[in-house]
């Protein structure tokens, strides 16, 4: 658990920051994309935009992580 919080945390710092800020209004302050968007003086889309791209990052990363793990934590079975 906490390995996945400090690649969550390392993954958000590298993100660009207007992504970056978006993420973190909607993950942490749990705002919603149009609250977001006005305080931000962005389009609801761009918001949206955002957080998908955000969100898709985390993924990959933890497709990437996840595959690692498993390889080296998996014994291995002879056939």
């Amino acid at each position: 658990f906490l390995e996945s919080q400090k690649l969550v945390i390392e993954a958000v710092e590298k993100m660009p920051a207007q992504r970056k800020a978006v993420y973190l209004m909607s993950r942490e302050e749990g705002l919603c994309k149009e609250e977001i968007a006005i305080k931000m003086n962005l389009s609801p889309n761009t918001v949206r935009n955002h957080l998908s791209e955000s969100l898709h990052t985390l993924r990959k990363l933890f497709a990437i992580n996840t595959s690692t793990i498993l390889l080296f934590t998996t014994p291995l079975i002879a056939v």
